[in-house]
Order: structure tokens, then sequence, then C-alpha cells
């Protein structure tokens, strides 16, 4: 049988690259109260003799013994410790009515407060070299020198607190901050998204995306909070089967096309839920004659808008004529499968958005519950990135439709969450084609030309 080897006694103790817990300090304390050296302690605890030595003397706290407030004669005062109590000749330093002391200043607990001269005792066999605390010293109530403890609690307090400062503040050079800014800064006060920046950029960026959030909430750049696309709450949603909320009653052109119908079609058939298409519209200010109808395509997050002269269904119906020559019946058809949309004055004769040119149906229209906007809510999302470049109030009188497909493809262009990066005009183009795309008026835009602000329409006229 082979002899057990006994490792040798100067060989390191590898540590395991994990950081200590309060369990662990804990230990330390009891094992230094118990006496015990920091190879044994670090034996124990799988670190290396070094880490317990560090983690001691960074996270010791110093205690000065009690003093006890009284002055006078006395040269066997126990709360004098000053390290040059001894041979120190110093006197008067108390005004005399205060101090009846003939003795040298050495004899009182005073001078410890009041003597320019005075230094703490410490106690340099021990505080000075391992174990460098007073823990598991005999000595210890009766001591008169400065002490020094290892507390688990307030060190791992201490250790909290650094992990939080070392997290905290900016993680960047000078330069790193100015190439930053001036990368960020000019796309952001185009419009652009952040997350559109960060995803065309990344290779660029010295940090995280959370982090240039952090660091735009901090001020740090020229551009601010304010030009961030977006910094609203929305508010609480309701849903309108509230028992005192009752329902409007459904026209008669629209039962067998509502919600409900949409939702029982696609329980039965779920492969057309990807071909749904949500339609509304938008409007302009009061004054304006123009709006704007836009389709949605769920599969990609593309959409669509065509300017309406006139806010009626006959305007409406007059677009799907258009696309209809524009791409074909069997194309239409294939794009505008079903289309869900609100219950609208524009949209409230189905037969005839539904009826093609040549008198066949060209598409399936439903209808959404009234007051229920959320029931097409990609859509009604989607028409914040058009209330960039056309705020709300916004005149679209002077507006026409090249101006209208300008925007869209700015918009179309943006990467999105939702696509880990990829735009609506990428994806759309892998179901129905770049051909298709350009004939709706689509162009794709380099992500740092993307402009999401009302100069974009200014600039192009």
């Amino acid at each position: 049988m082979s002899k057990k080897t006994k490792k040798p006694p100067n060989e390191t103790v590898k540590g395991n690259n994990k950081h200590l817990t309060l369990d662990d300090r804990i230990f330390i304390e009891k094992s230094l109260d118990a006496g015990d050296d920091f190879k044994t302690i670090a034996s124990h605890l799988q670190k290396s003799p070094s880490t317990i030595s560090r983690e001691v003397r960074s996270r010791l706290e110093k205690a000065a013994p009690k003093e006890r407030l009284t002055f006078g004669r006395g040269l066997d005062c126990p709360t004098n410790y000053c390290k040059h109590q001894s041979g120190c000749k110093i006197t008067k330093l108390c005004p005399e009515s205060t101090c009846s002391s003939i003795k040298r200043c050495a004899s009182c607990n005073r001078c410890n407060r009041i003597c320019e001269k005075f230094e703490p005792n410490d106690c340099y066999k021990r505080l000075n070299s391992a174990p460098y605390v007073c823990n598991g010293c005999p000595n210890t109530r009766r001591c008169k020198k400065v002490k020094q403890f290892y507390k688990a609690t307030t060190a791992d307090g201490k250790y909290k607190e650094r992990l939080v400062e070392s997290r905290s503040g900016v993680n960047l050079t000078i330069d790193e901050h100015k190439k930053l800014d001036e990368l960020i800064s000019p796309l952001l006060k185009k419009g652009q998204p952040l997350f559109h920046i960060y995803t065309n950029n990344k290779d660029s960026m010295p940090c995280s995306q959370r982090s240039i959030y952090r660091y735009l909430d901090m001020g740090m750049f020229e551009a601010k909070n304010i030009d961030l696309p977006r910094r609203v709450r929305y508010k609480k949603r309701y849903s309108n089967n509230s028992s005192s909320k009752e329902l409007k009653e459904v026209r008669k052109a629209k039962i067998g096309r509502t919600y409900d119908d949409l939702r029982n079609l696609i329980a039965d058939n779920p492969e057309l839920a990807c071909q749904i298409v949500e339609m509304d519209t938008v409007m302009g200010c009061q004054e304006s004659r123009k709006s704007l109808l836009t389709l949605y395509f769920v599969n990609s997050s593309l959409q669509l808008a065509f300017l309406l002269d006139r806010h009626t269904e006959e305007a409406v119906g007059e677009v799907f004529d258009y696309l209809e020559e524009l791409l074909g019946l069997d194309t239409f058809r294939k794009l505008f499968f079903i289309i869900k949309t609100d219950n609208g004055v524009e949209f409230a004769d189905p037969v005839f958005l539904e009826s093609s040119i040549h008198g066949e149906k060209r598409t399936s229209i439903y209808y959404c519950d009234p007051y229920s906007s959320y029931q097409k809510a990609e859509c009604e999302k989607n028409h914040e990135f058009i209330r960039y470049v056309i705020p709300k109030g916004t005149s679209m009188d002077n507006l026409i439709q090249e101006d209208i497909d300008l925007m869209m493809s700015h918009i179309n262009s943006l990467s999105r969450p939702k696509y880990c990066g990829c735009t609506p005009y990428e994806v759309a183009k892998l179901y129905f084609g770049e051909d298709v795309l350009n004939k709706l008026g689509l162009t794709r835009i380099k992500a740092d030309e993307i402009n999401l602000k009302p100069d974009l329409l200014k600039k192009k006229k």
C-alpha cells in the first residue's frame, strides 16, 4: 500500500475566485476570536491566506478605550493613551482656572483631546502584523491602548457599499465619451430611437444600451431625454366588458364581421393570424381636409399610409381601387386577405370596400368592438412614429403622396426589438418581395440617414 503524502507546510492554498459571503465573514470573526491564523482560516474557506489578510486589514474598525471624565491629580489615570505618555514633559495645556494639577499633563486624560502632539498608542506587536486586530487578545478588557476589531456585520456592510460604488459613475474615457456623443446625439436629434441607433452601430459602442440610457439621464450628451422619440406613460386601459357599460348595437351590415367572429375564424384557422392587416386613419388639425389611411401588416410590422383628400368611405374605396389596379387582384388578395379596423364612419360600408372594381370580393373586413382600440393595438402604437414627423394639430393640406411615401420609408427602415434588430422593410421583403414594396412607394433608408422629425418633409420641399 502506498503511503499517504502530507501536504507541504508552505504550500499555498488555492482560492475559488468567489466573493466572501456574510457566513464566511462570521466564520473569520469567530476564528480570530479563537486565535486561529490566516492560513487555517483560508484552508477552511478554500481561499488564499492573502485574501483573508486583505479582508481583515481593509475592513477592520478602530475603537478607542472609554474615557472617564475625571480631571486633576493622579498618575494612575487609565484613560490617557498617547504613545508619548511615558516621556512627555508638557505642562499647563489647560487654563489655570480649570485645572488644579501640578503634575505634567501626561497624567490627565484631557490631553487626548487638546494636545497638538497627541498620537494614539497602538499595540505594535499585534496590530502592525498578523492578525492586525485585537480579536482573541486576552488583555482586551484591561488594555488602555487603541484597539482594532474585525466585526463580520460591519465588514459585510463595507463590502456591499464598495460593490455599489464600483458600479456607479461613468465607465468611459474622455475620448470614448466624446466619440459616443458625436455618434449618438446627431442621430437622436433626427428622431431615431435609441434601439435603432445601438443596433446599427453596435461595433462602435463601448458600453451597453442600458448604460447609454443611464448616461442620457445623467445629462452627459449634447442630446437630452427630451430628444428621445418617446418618454411617455400609457394610460390604464379599461375593458369594455364591464356590466356598467353596454355595447352599442352592431349595424346590420356588420353582422358576421365582428371581433368575436374574427376570433372564431382564427381559432379554426390559426394560419390566418399572420395574414391580418390592421386599418385606421390619422387626422390632421381640425381645419385640414386631408387625413391619412394607414394599413399595418401584423406579420412584418410594415405600415403603409395613403393621403385621403376627404375623410369619407368613398376616399377609402378609391385607395383600395388604386391598390388593386397597381398590384393586380391576386396580389391584392394576398396582401390584404383579412382587414381589421374600427367603427369609424369612413369604414361604415364593408360591402363597398370588399368589392373589387369588377364586382368580385377582394378582401374580408372585420370590426373591433366599440371603444376598443386595444384590439388593434399594434397599428395604434405604430402611429407614434407618424406623429414624430406630423405632430398632432399639424395641417396635412400642403402634403402630397410622395411626402407620405418618404416618411413611411424612414419609419419602415427603423430597427425593431421584436425582430432582433431587423427592420419591417427587411421582414416584409421576405414575405412580398422587393418589387411589391417598390410599387407601394417604399425604399430602404440607410440606418444613419433616418430622420423622424418634422424637418424631414420640410427638407424635401
